[in-house]
């Protein structure tokens, strides 16, 4: 009966204060607590969009299991979103960003929360991410969705565009 509880806890989304730390960097290292052998494969400075006025800098880790977000609060502790893969239901993303301002181009990721769907919106933080910050964060993500975030698969691909985009293609 306890597994069953702690397998069911496991699946559910968390959100936590941080304790405090100089740098997010410093805050993620701090709070977040990796299983044996489970190891960190992207981390990516990120802006978090919570309605069309209000933005919240922050800092992604993902590891092959969960993914992290640390939400940036200047006047109010800072917050960790925990959310297991399992618990991710979608992410909606832009494929046709050649042409677009990045700064508006927010990358939605739905998750299961008990009986709800919440999402929430991101994209990287520099202001504009360029195209190739943008491709990557994705690809990172959908690797995350399907269970290969690996920092092989990651480079991999990195080194596959890399190609493509020398060669003209």
């Amino acid at each position: 009966m306890q597994n069953h509880h702690k397998e069911a806890a496991f699946n559910q989304p968390r959100r936590y204060k941080a304790r405090y730390a100089l740098t997010m960097d410093g805050e993620m290292a701090k709070n977040i607590t990796l299983d044996p052998g489970e190891e960190i494969c992207f981390q990516w400075p990120a802006m978090q969009r919570k309605n069309w006025l209000h933005m919240v800098p922050g800092l992604i880790c993902m590891s092959k299991s969960r993914f992290f977000l640390l939400e940036h609060y200047a006047l109010s502790a800072d917050k960790i979103l925990e959310l297991p893969r399992s618990a991710l239901v979608n992410i909606e993303y832009d494929e046709h960003i050649e042409h677009r301002n990045l700064y508006y181009v927010w990358i939605k990721i739905s998750y299961a929360d008990g009986e709800k769907v919440r999402f929430l919106q991101i994209r990287p933080r520099s202001v504009p991410p360029s195209p190739q910050e943008y491709i990557v964060f994705v690809e990172a993500l959908r690797l995350f969705h399907q269970g290969e975030l690996t920092r092989e698969a990651l480079l991999a691909f990195i080194d596959r565009k890399a190609c493509a985009e020398d060669s003209g293609f």
